[in-house]
C-alpha cells in the first residue's frame, strides 16, 4: 500500500486528474509515467494534474475545489496526491516541472534518433527519386 501525505483543510493539492491516474498502479508508477511527453497522454498534457483547495480530509479520500474550474468535489482518492503545500503557486510550478521533465526526454530522444537517421533518410529518399526516374523514362529521359 502506498502511503498517503499528510494533508490538512485549507493546503492545496496537486494531484493526477482522476481520468488519468491508473488505480491498477501505484502512485510511484504514475509519476514514473511523467518521464513520457504528457505521461503517455501527450494530447491533453496540460489537464493531467488539478490543484485544489483541500477541504474535508477522510482516512482514503478528500474533498476539495479545483482553483481552475472553481468546482467542488465530493470525494477524491488520496492516493492520486502527488503533493501538498500551503502555497498555490509552489504546486503551479512543481506541476510545471515535471510536466518538463517528460517533454525534455522526449525532445532529446527525438533530436537524437534524427540526427542518427539523417543519413539512412537521404539515402532511401535518394534511392526512391532514383526509382521514381527509372518507372518513368518518359519525363526523365532514358540517360538518368
Amino acid at each position: 500500500m502506498t502511503t498517503l501525505i499528510d494533508m490538512k483543510p485549507g493546503q492545496y493539492a496537486l494531484a493526477f486528474q482522476p481520468q488519468f491516474f491508473d488505480d491498477r498502479k501505484s502512485l510511484v508508477e504514475n509519476v514514473e509515467m511523467l518521464r513520457y511527453r504528457g505521461s503517455g497522454w501527450e494530447w491533453a498534457v496540460n489537464e493531467l494534474f488539478t490543484i485544489r483547495v483541500i477541504g474535508k480530509v477522510m482516512p482514503k479520500t478528500y474533498g476539495g475545489i479545483d482553483i481552475s474550474s472553481k468546482q467542488a468535489t465530493i470525494r477524491l482518492y488520496r492516493d492520486a496526491v502527488v503533493a501538498v503545500s500551503d502555497s498555490e503557486t509552489e504546486l503551479a510550478a512543481l506541476r510545471d516541472r515535471l510536466i518538463a521533465i517528460g517533454e525534455q526526454a522526449d525532445t532529446k530522444i527525438e533530436e537524437e534518433t534524427a540526427r542518427r537517421m539523417a543519413p539512412f533518410i537521404r539515402k532511401a529518399r535518394s534511392e526512391a527519386v532514383s526509382e521514381i526516374r527509372k518507372t518513368l523514362p518518359h519525363i526523365f529521359g532514358r540517360a538518368s
